[in-house]
């Protein structure tokens, strides 16, 4: 067997919070499939209107140190981490365990919400398993402030997410279990503020895991809905995603 299909994905994940307005929160980022990784970078970006930067703890690897953090712009929103295992051996997380915690004061209003995101500016985000570029994901986040929906979250398991380097088009796929007698909507958005749902594909399904997927915009962001409707009468359960 040769390396590349020993080695398993890495990912690294921001889930979705909530908070009060005014109140003050912490956003864990966690990893999995974190072994052997030797180096890793990324920029970090949130809206600072809404989310203001109090700091942040990381100590979820050996040698992750407040100098591989620029915090320069935290202020406007932007997060700059470059780290390296100076062994050279790599170092091995469990399946969820907490890289580092994002703090922020959010601001006072009764509803509103921020994408925590990976950028592609100034550090492209990217990980090295001994010491090579290693196939990796890097899943944004959600902070609710105030009232939002009762069941927003990431849209689980994410299968794949990938982008090509030269034009930045990419597609992103997930699996759910299905059940049997409902028939299934993937709506999409690219705005939360002021969210346009339309429908990209109905199916219905007899039950085990379904697998969705949807080609990725060049620029910006598209979050997702999982609409769910009874045959006999009609239900809507949302289920938000965002890439």
């Amino acid at each position: 067997m040769d390396r590349a299909a020993r080695v398993k994905k890495v990912v690294f994940e921001f889930s979705t919070s909530r908070v009060a307005g005014g109140g003050t929160i912490e956003v864990p980022l966690k990893v999995s499939g974190f072994e052997k990784v030797t180096g890793f970078q990324f920029t970090l970006g949130w809206n600072a209107r809404l989310l203001r930067f109090r700091g942040l703890q990381h100590d979820g690897v050996v040698g992750l140190e407040s100098s591989h953090f620029n915090l320069s712009n935290a202020a406007n929103g932007r997060l700059v981490c470059s780290w390296d295992d100076v062994s050279g051996i790599g170092q091995t997380l469990a399946d969820g365990s907490v890289l580092l915690r994002l703090k922020f004061n959010a601001t006072d209003t009764p509803s509103a919400v921020s994408p925590v995101r990976f950028l592609s500016t100034i550090a492209a985000p990217k990980i090295t398993v001994e010491s090579i570029l290693a196939d990796a994901a890097f899943l944004e986040g959600l902070v609710w402030i105030g009232t939002g929906p009762e069941d927003v979250r990431l849209l689980t398991p994410l299968l794949r997410s990938s982008r090509e380097p030269e034009t930045g088009a990419g597609t992103v796929e997930f699996a759910i279990s299905s059940a049997i007698g409902l028939t299934y909507v993937l709506e999409c958005s690219n705005s939360l503020s002021e969210p346009l749902w339309r429908t990209l594909k109905g199916f219905s399904e007899d039950g085990g895991l379904m697998v969705i997927s949807d080609h990725q915009p060049v620029v910006g962001h598209r979050f997702y809905r999982l609409r769910t409707i009874q045959d006999l009468g009609s239900g809507d359960d949302g289920i938000s995603a965002q890439h």
